[in-house]
């Protein structure tokens, strides 16, 4: 099967009609501009991939390392759940894989609020700086609590 990255292309996803779900669409907007502010051209918000006959994703973002060598897929849920490992490693991870062969490629998570309730096929590694997922052992669920407050005083972020 082959899978593709498409340059130029990017998630425009209709507006949510629940508040929850317009609520987590702001949150990840919110990171996302932190993330581009802070790390510049290294960040590729909602990039379009194809694979298995036009079939597509989009993964909220690519994080690339300082030496372009490992790409980070990062997916942002206002709320911890299963639902993002399950999207990251078993739909996002694969794809980008597949597509892009000559990066070591891992995944990270992004949320406000971490339920330690939610049950994960892999233990959680709780990491404190975003770089940090690039050197995160494969074996854990890198995840970064980034709260609506730390948001809202990052001066980088409106």
């Amino acid at each position: 099967a082959r899978a593709q990255l498409h340059f130029g292309q990017y998630s425009q996803l209709p507006r949510p009609a629940s508040r929850a779900a317009r609520r987590g669409v702001r949150y990840e907007e919110k990171v996302l501009r932190l993330l581009t502010n802070r790390f510049g051209n290294r960040l590729v918000a909602g990039p379009l991939f194809t694979f298995n006959n036009n079939q597509r994703i989009y993964p909220d973002a690519l994080f690339f390392s300082k030496a372009w060598d490992t790409v980070c897929v990062v997916e942002v849920k206002y709320t911890h759940r299963g639902d993002g490992w399950h999207q990251l490693n078993r739909c996002y991870l694969p794809v980008v894989r597949k597509a892009l062969p000559m990066f070591r490629v891992c995944g990270l998570e992004v949320v406000a609020t971490y339920d330690p309730s939610q049950r994960l096929p892999q233990p959680v590694a709780f990491i404190n700086e975003i770089e940090d997922a690039f050197e995160t052992r494969e074996v854990f669920h890198p995840l970064h609590v980034l709260t609506e407050r730390e948001l809202r005083y990052d001066g980088s972020v409106a």
